[in-house]
């Protein structure tokens, strides 16, 4: 065989030789270790990173993200408060929480103003939060606001049980200067108490216009207990006999 075929022979040989011993030594000492998020249907998993016994149900991977379905801005005496309409698609799962962030925005489209909180949403809900009464003056606002949904904890229907809230006697008065006074009674009928619950009022003319909004909070209610709440909502926008009724927002927290 001519000298320079062994040769090559032989420098393919050594090539191979160390190529296996360094990907042997990668596989052995620098492969991690199977995880959720390896992008390797492993370790008993049903598909890709979720389910089997180490992962996060396939189930959840597949539901709908919550839907923002409108956003709107209220002058509330002289401030800016918003009112979002969200809905969770999937009937099976409620995100127990979920984090959201309103951000406003003036006319160069500059953020000016956000609201960050949490909440939840239960399987197949459409929810209404409000927030009342920012100390963001409504002439810096350009159009609405935008809501950005983040980080939904998703839960199985039987392990998220929406509580049984209710309102009692709730009365409206409409006073000489515009303001209007809501009055009720809080109800929980539930065997858990809540840390807060937040009851928002808005004035509603006859077209379904919120033009006024306000709210109250009210705090640690014990289970089985009815509490007084008053909203009062600054004068509105349009003439008081304007308003056809008043309309409330429940947000309770455990």
């Amino acid at each position: 065989m001519p000298r320079i075929v062994k040769q090559i022979l032989y420098g393919v040989f050594y090539i191979v030789f160390w190529a296996g011993v360094i990907w042997g030594g990668k596989l052995l000492f620098f492969t991690p270790p199977a995880s959720c998020v390896d992008n390797i249907q492993n370790q008993d998993e049903e598909e890709v990173d979720c389910g089997g016994p180490n992962c996060a149900s396939c189930a959840i991977r597949h539901l709908s993200a919550i839907a923002v379905q409108s956003v709107s801005v209220v002058p509330t005496a002289g401030k800016a408060s918003v009112i979002v309409k969200l809905a969770n698609p999937n009937p099976t799962y409620g995100a127990s929480p979920f984090s959201y962030e309103i951000n406003f925005y003036d006319r160069a489209h500059e953020k000016i103003f956000a609201v960050s909180k949490e909440s939840v949403l239960y399987p197949a809900e459409q929810k209404t939060i409000v927030e009342a009464g920012t100390d963001l003056p409504i002439e810096r606002v350009f159009g609405n606001p935008e809501v950005v949904i983040k980080n939904p904890a998703w839960k199985p229907a039987e392990e998220l049980k929406r509580p049984n809230i209710q309102t009692r006697d709730v009365s409206t008065a409409i006073g000489g200067d515009g303001r209007i006074t809501v009055t009720g009674l809080f109800v929980n009928t539930n065997p858990f108490g809540f840390s807060r619950i937040e009851i928002a009022a808005g004035a509603e003319t006859a077209e379904g216009t919120i033009v006024g909004i306000s709210e109250t909070v009210i705090h640690d209610i014990v289970p089985f207990e009815q509490r007084a709440f008053t909203v009062i909502i600054p004068s509105v926008s349009v003439a008081a006999k304007e308003v056809a009724k008043t309309e409330l927002f429940i947000e309770p927290f455990r």
